[in-house]
């Protein structure tokens, strides 16, 4: 099943004004689901356009944001 979606958990609105600031407060967020083994978590334009994505393989393995 790599490269499918399998699931979308949660979306919701980020308050950021900034790419950078989008990134943070997603951060924040990401709290919730850290107890799953594999996730993804992107950030997408108000077109659905995946700005950034960040990967995250157990409770402290993650990639930085591409």
């Amino acid at each position: 099943m790599a490269g499918e979606t399998v699931a979308i958990l949660d979306t919701r609105c980020l308050g950021a004004t900034t790419l950078a600031g989008a990134k943070i407060e997603a951060s924040r967020h990401q709290r919730a689901v850290k107890q799953l083994a594999r996730h993804v978590l992107e950030i997408v334009d108000h077109n659905g356009v995946v700005l950034t994505r960040r990967q995250q393989n157990g409770k402290r393995a993650q990639t930085p944001w591409s």
